[in-house]
């Protein structure tokens, strides 16, 4: 074909084109994350949470993975620092934490003394190895019934 292409028609092709391969190539970019998610998060499930004997009694706060360990005797249990109403950082404050956000106030073990937080903070499963090192999975939530959770120490 033979064919003088104007200006115009070229504009025209173009955009037409352009408008099919945007939103298709916006489509698979987004099938793509839903499809690549569940292997990142089981790649970033475990984090090393220390040596058992070094874990001292008490709330052990770890700011950076987000979560206190907690040890009461021989038990260590995991709990998330992120408050339940809102997402804020909670700290500790005497026997339990409390949020800077909203007021909210949880004991020890994660429960809400005080709102606006309506759930209990969440409990990782707590790993420990053979040569004692432990680990806290991040993937494995413990239930207030004491279910899913894993050998504590």
């Amino acid at each position: 074909m033979n064919e003088n292409i104007t200006r115009r028609s070229f504009l025209k092709r173009a955009l037409y084109w352009a408008g099919i391969a945007i939103p298709l190539s916006a489509l698979f970019g987004i099938a793509w994350r839903f499809i690549s998610m569940p292997f990142k998060i089981k790649l970033e499930r475990k984090i090393y949470a220390g040596i058992e004997s070094e874990i001292r009694q008490g709330v052990n706060e770890r700011r950076d993975a987000k979560l206190a360990l907690i040890r009461d005797g021989d038990a260590i249990r995991a709990v998330s620092l992120v408050c339940t109403h809102l997402g804020c950082i909670i700290g500790k404050s005497g026997e339990g934490f409390d949020c800077p956000c909203h007021g909210s106030r949880f004991s020890k073990d994660g429960k809400v003394l005080k709102g606006p937080a309506a759930s209990p903070l969440k409990e990782y499963r707590v790993i420990v190895a053979e040569d004692k090192r432990v680990f806290v999975d991040m993937g494995e939530v413990i239930t207030s019934d004491g279910t899913g959770g894993g050998r504590h120490v």
